[in-house]
């Protein structure tokens, strides 16, 4: 038997998003739309470093709400708008996590990369889902 919990609406700037944070099934937690182009206050965010913090962060936090961490992650898979921001994101995400997730420097059997058309909202750079085991 399935057993299956939604974490909750996405609040940015006190307003509540028309998507929720994820969910957990079996001993899993599933992320999806995880993106950076505007902070928890509602302001932009520029760049794709920038971007791309901002998605991690806030996918770390959902994670430990959840009961999980990115360090449990089993699957990323990364979106990006354009091909030409794939170094910069690297480098960024790659240092992200040096420092709150080291194992998945080593092991790297999380993730895929794909560049997108668009996304719907046209200043998103970067998209995250993120599959993690539940600690």
């Amino acid at each position: 038997m399935t057993t299956k919990r939604g974490l909750g609406p996405v609040l940015i700037a006190g307003k509540r998003m028309p998507w929720g944070k994820g969910v957990i099934a079996n001993g899993f937690v599933f992320l999806s739309g995880l993106d950076g182009s505007v902070d928890d206050q509602g302001r932009p965010v520029q760049g794709i470093e920038a971007q791309t913090i901002v998605a991690l962060d806030r996918g770390e936090r959902y994670l430990r709400e959840a009961g999980s961490s990115i360090g449990s992650a089993v699957r990323v898979i990364q979106y990006l708008a354009r091909a030409e921001d794939l170094a910069g994101f690297h480098a960024t995400r790659d240092a992200w996590f040096a420092e709150h997730a080291e194992d998945l420097m080593t092991e790297q059997s999380y993730a895929g990369v794909l560049v997108v058309q668009r996304f719907t909202n046209p200043d998103r750079l970067v998209e995250l889902e993120v599959t993690a085991v539940l600690e």
